[in-house]
């Protein structure tokens, strides 16, 4: 059995605990929020670098559901190329998130007999000047909740390409909004799924670093 929450709230009248379902829901938010946002930072580098350099930016998204609403403050750490050619193509690259959870929230996760989590992001972009750029296949595989102890999250997803024909400097902006869907594979609930709408938090930074055309 599936128990599913939507914009229409649980679909499955079978369950017996819709409290403690949703109290779990809820949780799992800030953890697969954070998976998804590390995987739609800028692409690492590209065929069409001079060079690269770091960029890091701490800031907050705000996820609703039927489960509740859920605040996570994020940092993002990446590398995007100094500067690129104009009319030059940044390649689409594969990127991949590493996440330690805390012991305190694998903790949460088994108190409530999850033995499993996985999830995913979709219609995620990021930006470079105006130019909106795709990040597609952003999963967080089925990972198993350890009998003690944190755990470690790995993802993956794939930052699309793109070109700017004109020279100057753009701002890179983190994704404004995104969808993001959860599975946790419990004991006493079956699986429990959530569909959560995520956005950047009003007055939250969204600004990554800036590429230069040349």
């Amino acid at each position: 059995m599936t128990t599913w929450f939507s914009c229409d709230g649980p679909r499955s009248a079978r369950d017996p605990y819709p409290g403690a379902v949703k109290s779990l829901a809820a949780g799992l938010t800030g953890l697969v929020l954070s998976v998804a946002l590390v995987l739609v930072a800028f692409p690492a580098s590209s065929t069409a670098a001079v060079a690269s350099k770091r960029a890091s930016l701490t800031s907050t998204y705000t996820c609703s559901s039927p489960a509740g609403t859920s605040s996570s403050k994020v940092v993002l750490d990446t590398a995007f190329p100094k500067s690129v050619r104009a009319g030059s193509t940044v390649a689409a690259r594969r990127v991949t998130a590493s996440i330690t959870v805390p012991k305190k929230f694998v903790d949460f996760m088994r108190q409530y007999g999850v033995e499993s989590i996985s999830g995913k992001a979709v219609d995620a972009k990021f930006r470079v000047g105006k130019k909106r750029v795709g990040v597609s296949d952003v999963v967080l595989p089925q990972t198993a909740v350890p009998a003690s102890g944190g755990m470690t999250l790995r993802g993956v997803g794939t930052a699309g390409a793109f070109s700017i024909g004109k020279p100057g400097t753009y701002a890179v902006r983190i994704p404004t909004a995104f969808d993001a869907k959860i599975m946790a594979r419990t004991r006493s609930f079956g699986d429990v799924a959530a569909t959560l709408s995520c956005t950047l938090a009003k007055g939250a930074p969204d600004k990554l670093g800036a590429l230069t055309v040349r």
